[in-house]
């Protein structure tokens, strides 16, 4: 079977909701090996939304199961955070934990980020700090700002892995310079505490005025600590 693009995926899934609606045929539509997976999961989500057809989560699933059971990362990745917030079923932490590592497993990086989270925190399965850490690192080769900031934090704390400061440093800018508030805040810290490099405050200002002007409240009052009042947020 061969992949299809987004452009096509979209088309191919109204031609079915259209086949459905003139008749009356549900999930059978489905049966059929012809029918992509993407394609399943992009009606299982016009089902989620309520997009060219009514909102039905029910049907939702049952193609999420049929997209995901064929290799559909993002079918396994809707179905897990079904399971995590409770949409259509019963909150099973469990198995969002399983849908998301099937997802994991096909190079979804939003996945490998949200089971890492989960790991770190023991939700759903054991907590492993070393998996977690295998993930986030997949996830931030792929571009994922929050795993690379996570990563970051990893590194500094020696969680799942040896600490090491200048890693996280490391981390920790290449997010921030793409403009992750997070990292930017993480980032002023290093700058302030010499943390895997050398300590510069005004680096470490400039860094959580960039923070601060996206909201994160940390910034803010760590630029209220030295001096620098933000107000209406805004920034003097």
């Amino acid at each position: 079977m061969r992949k299809t693009d987004a452009t096509e995926t979209i088309t191919q899934a109204l031609t079915v909701l259209k086949n459905i609606k003139s008749t009356g045929e549900r999930i059978r539509e489905a049966s059929s090996d012809a029918i992509d997976p993407e394609v399943a999961a992009q009606v299982a989500y016009c089902y989620y939304a309520g997009e060219n057809v009514v909102r039905d989560i029910g049907e939702a699933l049952r193609w999420y199961r049929y997209a995901a059971d064929k290799g559909s990362a993002l079918a396994c990745y809707s179905l897990a955070f079904c399971y995590l917030t409770g949409e259509g079923v019963a909150v099973n932490d469990a198995l969002a934990v399983q849908w998301l590592r099937k997802a994991a497993q096909l190079g979804d990086c939003l996945s490998q980020r949200l089971l890492a989270a989960l790991l770190e925190r023991g939700k759903g399965a054991k907590q492993d700090y070393a998996e977690a850490f295998r993930l986030y690192h997949e996830a931030a080769r792929q571009g994922d700002l929050p795993a690379q900031c996570s990563l970051g934090l990893f590194y500094e704390r020696g969680l799942g892995v040896a600490a090491d400061p200048v890693l996280a440093f490391a981390w920790y800018r290449k997010a921030a310079e793409c403009g992750y508030a997070r990292a930017q805040f993480n980032l002023g810290v290093c700058y302030q505490s010499g943390l895997g490099t050398s300590a510069d405050s005004s680096q470490a200002i400039a860094w959580w005025r960039l923070a601060a002007l996206q909201g994160n409240a940390e910034a803010v009052e760590a630029l209220d600590r030295s001096g620098i009042v933000v107000e209406g947020g805004a920034l003097p």
